[in-house]
């Protein structure tokens, strides 16, 4: 078992640089990993494929934490 099994971890910028590699490092510690992205819908389902590809679990998500919202603007991209 590894060290965040069962647990679930929201990583906002995820789609590149520092983002990305704190989602690789939470999927490979074991967590499940959302995959935000305010733009680059590419970049972050290409993060998914790697955590998934290492038997991980990841999904992507747009989603700006910017501005304040009813929740309606999320949109899951992939399972």
């Amino acid at each position: 078992m590894t060290k965040l099994e069962g647990k679930v971890a929201v990583v906002t910028g995820a789609s590149k640089g520092i983002g990305a590699s704190i989602a690789k490092h939470l999927a490979a510690e074991g967590a499940a990993v959302v995959v935000n992205y305010a733009s680059s819908k590419e970049g972050a389902d290409q993060v998914v494929d790697e955590i998934i590809s290492v038997g991980g679990k990841a999904i992507s998500l747009r989603h700006s934490f910017a501005y304040r919202s009813s929740g309606k603007c999320c949109q899951k991209s992939r399972d």
